[in-house]
């Protein structure tokens, strides 16, 4: 399982809607700059373009990031399941959702980790999109070939999964 959120991504479309009306997209970084002086947050696309480059901006809005088209969508999720944990020094009782990806988006997850694992930050990483909003964007250092990655740092109030836009 691949960690996304607070620890490094390593080994292990339509942007259709989930049934809570989030949208999941995971897209690979091409940029990110802090937000101010000159930089601002775009206004939130609740459904953005899988097929188009896009800026969107971290959930605090400190970071505006450059994203790539979305290579996995809520379509792409077989399973997700959510848990509650202290993942190595995260915040004690952050929540977690481990996503297991099919098809296209499995083996794009593959494809992408493969061709961006060597890159300079932020080209390395992959950021998770919700609904337009990037919740984590973390280096990849190694190919993820089983598909299966793991959304963490997420609230363990019992709300991770709906937090996630996942099914």
């Amino acid at each position: 399982v691949c960690a996304i959120g607070f620890v490094a991504l390593t080994a292990c479309s339509s942007g259709s809607e989930a049934s809570n009306g989030r949208v999941f997209q995971a897209r690979p970084v091409l940029a990110a700059q802090p937000v101010g002086a000159g930089v601002t947050c775009p206004p939130i696309s609740v459904n953005p373009p899988t097929a188009e480059h896009i800026s969107a901006c971290s959930t605090n809005q400190t970071v505006l990031y450059s994203l790539g088209p979305a290579f996995a969508t809520n379509a792409s999720i077989a399973a997700a399941t959510s848990h509650s944990s202290d993942f190595g020094g995260a915040k004690p009782d952050a929540g977690s959702v481990t996503v297991q990806l099919a098809g296209d988006g499995s083996t794009e997850l593959t494809a992408v980790t493969e061709s961006i694992k060597m890159l300079p930050p932020p080209q390395n990483q992959i950021a998770t999109v919700i609904s337009g909003v990037v919740v984590s964007a973390v280096p990849v250092h190694e190919r993820i070939i089983d598909g299966k990655v793991e959304v963490t740092g997420l609230p363990s109030d019992g709300i991770p999964r709906e937090t996630a836009g996942l099914p």
